[in-house]
């Protein structure tokens, strides 16, 4: 909702970009989506934890970010370049992603 809310779903598609979006699509939450390319979106299942959230850019660069819970629930990101932890998230997508089903059936 953040990433929406700060227009940076909207860039995506003015810029062309390539992109997958792996998220917790729920029926209240859907619209975000309508001016986005379906087929780059896919649902996770409910047994992914929604705190599970990155961005990998060019396979070069990654944004990481963490939630503590307990009292202190603030969101705090972690920039790195490091080949060793962008490949391991990359795997940890790419699996997902081909284990997800299509969430064009969640935009229906």
């Amino acid at each position: 909702m953040k990433f929406y809310h700060a227009n940076f779903l909207d860039a995506l598609e003015e810029h062309q970009m390539d992109y997958k979006l792996l998220t917790s699509i729920s029926k209240k939450s859907r619209y975000i989506f309508d001016d986005l390319d379906k087929s780059k979106i896919k649902k996770l299942y409910s047994t992914v934890k929604e705190n599970l959230c990155f961005l990998l850019k060019d396979d070069d660069e990654l944004l990481f970010f963490i939630k503590n819970e307990g009292n202190n629930k603030e969101m705090k990101a972690i920039w790195t370049n490091s080949e060793t932890i962008i490949y391991s998230k990359a795997l940890l997508f790419d699996s997902i992603w081909t284990k997800t089903k299509s969430s064009e059936d969640d935009f229906e």
